[in-house]
């Protein structure tokens, strides 16, 4: 719905613009632990607002950590960043992983961090996490608040307030009977929605109805 309305917004005739829904393609996780450590996975720019999951840290409680999946151009700077906030311990860098690695840090995380800053078109990591029944926290932007769904499955926390986003997390790590509420409360969010036979019966009907009235 975010990316639609960007684009009726820059003048592509709505009668023209049809919307699909992302579905995930990992294995459904058949277990399901909640671990001492909160997991982030995208790409180590700026936008995904990894820095700002960090220095949220100050917040979560002591026994808790980070496990980030990913690589990108601000690596050395996040390890830093770290290092310099006292976590330097608590942050484990993974770089990029497999699809059957990333399952396993599904399965095995507390919950899923998308601290971006930018306006995400839609962010597919976080119907991953649904997948496997684990509640995520994220910036409420873009295309974000069209999964998550705000005390549902997760947390929407105002774009940039570090603060409120430690918090959550840590709500999360006090409650775990809450997080595992969440986390099914997502799947069934995304068995409704997201599935991947609900993706290819839309496209198809979509290219059905090109045909027809080409």
């Amino acid at each position: 719905d975010y990316m639609k309305n960007c684009l009726q917004y820059n003048q592509f005739p709505k009668a023209s613009l049809h919307k699909i829904p992302y579905f995930s393609d990992l294995p459904r996780c058949r277990q399901k632990e909640f671990g001492p450590f909160v997991f982030f996975a995208g790409r180590l720019i700026r936008q995904k607002g990894l820095g700002y999951l960090i220095r949220s840290m100050r917040y979560w409680p002591e026994d808790l950590h980070l496990v980030v999946a990913g690589d990108g151009p601000q690596k050395e700077f996040l390890s830093r960043l770290a290092e310099r906030t006292g976590n330097g311990r608590k942050v484990v860098f993974l770089g990029a992983i497999s699809n059957q690695e990333m399952q396993n840090y599904y399965q095995k995380c507390l919950c899923l961090a998308v601290p971006s800053i930018w306006d995400e078109p839609f962010g597919i990591v976080g119907i991953e996490a649904m997948w496997c029944a684990k509640p995520v926290v994220a910036f409420d932007v873009g295309g974000i608040p069209e999964w998550l769904e705000d005390k549902c499955n997760g947390l929407l926390i105002p774009r940039k307030d570090i603060r409120a986003f430690g918090k959550a997390i840590g709500l999360l790590f006090d409650n775990p009977k809450l997080a595992e509420q969440m986390g099914n409360e997502g799947r069934r969010l995304y068995s409704k929605k997201f599935r991947k036979k609900t993706h290819i019966k839309q496209l198809i009907d979509l290219f059905d109805s090109i045909k027809r009235n080409a």
